[in-house]
């Protein structure tokens, strides 16, 4: 009698059997009706029907995707060396060896493409170094102060309304990281003070361009008060005649909202 080899659980190669059956047999035999077959699982975790003979002669290793990566073991693809498959990606990829001692899992479209023949630690090196690495925000800040730098030049000269940039000042730091570095100018207005302008600001004179265009009359609130004034301004508010704001406001030319700022204790020469 011919001896059966029971192969169910048994592993073989790369492959685990997990049954075995007959079917009928279609070729050139004409005496043979029935062939015996697998159902195995390969190591990537296929499962497939493999013929039992090919199985104990060692034709079948591997089930046909494998099969072909075999020819991908041991060659170079530029400064990668396949070493094995890796089986626990989904998708068809290679254990690799860089030439600087990387070691990890790359898809195998990407090598035969010519797409990835470097480690990544090869390929981005500054992203990969030991440096203490910037987050975000901080990196923004330092681009933008290399730009501002390289146009600081053509900042002087430049005229804002009234203002003329005479030179650069310095930096302005921020307390708050997330806010970026400011630079600060020194400008000319066209009466002759000089003033600190930010870059960004919508600052266009000294302050005179307000005053000019403030209207005149009882809402002037740049009405210029004495000292004098202001106190003859609290006496008459302090008297028993019981004059109010708006009173007060008409005897001196001003508006009321300057009659309540002295009142709350402001006393300067200029409103």
């Amino acid at each position: 009698m011919k001896k059966k080899f029971e192969l169910t659980g048994k592993c073989i190669s790369n492959l685990k059997i997990l049954d075995e059956f007959k079917e009928n047999y279609v070729g050139i035999q004409k005496n043979r009706k029935t062939i015996i077959k697998l159902k195995a699982q390969c190591k990537c975790g296929k499962i497939f029907f493999p013929y039992k003979t090919n199985v104990l002669t060692g034709k079948t290793k591997n089930c046909s995707r494998c099969s072909k990566n075999v020819c991908y073991f041991d060659k170079k693809f530029g400064f990668l060396l396949v070493l094995e498959r890796d089986y626990s990606q989904r998708i068809n990829s290679f254990i690799c060896q860089c030439d600087c001692g990387w070691k990890g899992s790359i898809r195998s479209r990407l090598l035969t493409r010519g797409i990835n023949i470097k480690c990544p630690k090869c390929r981005y090196p500054k992203k990969y170094s030991d440096k203490e690495k910037l987050s975000l925000q901080e990196s923004n800040i330092i681009n933008g102060m290399r730009k501002h730098l390289k146009s600081r030049a053509s900042w002087i000269g430049k005229k804002k309304g009234r203002l003329k940039i005479i030179s650069f000042s310095h930096w302005q730091d921020s307390n708050d990281k997330k806010l970026r570095r400011r630079a600060i100018y020194n400008a000319k207005c066209k009466c002759g003070n000089i003033i600190k302008w930010r870059v960004g600001d919508s600052v266009y004179s000294c302050g005179c361009l307000q005053k000019d265009n403030a209207p005149k009359g009882e809402n002037n609130g740049n009405t210029k008060l004495s000292n004098k004034d202001v106190h003859s301004i609290r006496e008459i508010l302090k008297s028993e005649i019981g004059y109010n704001h708006r009173q007060v406001a008409k005897m001196f030319d001003v508006s009321e909202t300057v009659i309540s700022r002295i009142v709350k204790g402001k006393t300067f020469k200029k409103i």
